[in-house]
């Protein structure tokens, strides 16, 4: 997703962007609306198609600077950082682009975005999947 999904579990690899259908494109937010509400921190849903265990202890903190920290956590109650990665990020046509630090990119189409929630769908692999905004991926904080 930009955003880690369940190809992309330790190192991130990414892939090119699709546009979006014009159908999503329709009732999709805005690009400037998706970069404002991106900013701050986010965590896997319960109920997201990409969950894992591993997904379980990471959280996404995204930053105005087009920059955000992905923290892979070794520990349920989200102490112990075990990775750390700083990705770049940009908005394109409801397209959230994501670069790693190995350079290669993935990009995901804002399928929805507000009131703390988000869902993606992967242009790689078609997944949907979903975020919530919370400043901590602890037990309990979902």
């Amino acid at each position: 997703m930009g955003i880690m999904n369940k190809s992309n579990l330790v190192i991130p690899v990414f892939a090119v962007a699709l546009m979006a259908t014009s159908a999503l494109a329709v009732d999709a937010p805005s690009d400037a609306k998706i970069r404002h509400d991106l900013i701050g921190s986010w965590i896997v849903t319960a109920d997201s198609n990409d969950r894992t265990p591993e997904t379980d202890r990471m959280q996404e903190i995204f930053k105005a600077d087009g920059t955000y920290t992905l923290l892979m956590f070794s520990d349920p109650e989200c102490r112990v950082v075990a990775q750390r990665f700083e990705i770049g990020w940009k908005v394109q046509d409801h397209v959230l682009i994501s670069r790693g630090p190995d350079g290669n990119s993935v990009a995901d189409d804002v399928v929805s975005i507000g009131d703390g929630k988000m869902t993606l769908r992967s242009l790689d692999d078609g997944t949907t999947y979903t975020r919530v905004r919370k400043d901590s991926c602890a037990a309990g904080h979902h």
